[in-house]
């Protein structure tokens, strides 16, 4: 997913053709947004594919593919980031996006600081219980 933000936003030379512009097409592809040939040329149809891949229709295809790379990763992953770790969908990823002594010092301030859950934001919001 980085590689198609970084080609969508990547300056294309005065000829229009670019390797950002031929990775970018090859990710569409992968993702079935585009039929157009790999070429470098960001023509109407290349276009097409990413105004299909910012619309609300490409959510699903998104969330689909992101899906599928966390559950290959999961095995292998030590930890998240807390930004990156899709909280609302996976609430239980939250204690791993801490150390375990960090993670201990997160509940123990949540217990005498913030009982009751009463606070807004992570991870009271979440509904993950004390220990």
């Amino acid at each position: 997913m980085a590689l198609i933000l970084a080609a969508l936003f990547a300056p294309a030379p005065a000829g229009g053709s670019t390797v950002e512009v031929a990775a970018l097409q090859s990710a569409l592809q992968g993702l079935r947004l585009c039929s157009g040939f790999v070429d470098g040329v960001k023509g109407p149809l290349t276009r097409e594919g990413i105004r299909a891949l910012q619309g609300p229709a490409a959510d699903a295809t998104s969330r689909g593919w992101i899906t599928a790379m966390s559950g290959l990763l999961e095995p292998i992953a030590t930890g998240h980031f807390i930004s990156e770790a899709d909280l609302i969908a996976h609430p239980g990823r939250l204690e791993r996006c801490f150390l375990p002594a960090h993670w201990d010092r997160v509940q123990e301030l949540r217990a005498s600081r913030d009982p009751d859950g009463l606070f807004h934001g992570m991870p009271s919001a979440l509904d993950v219980p004390l220990k």
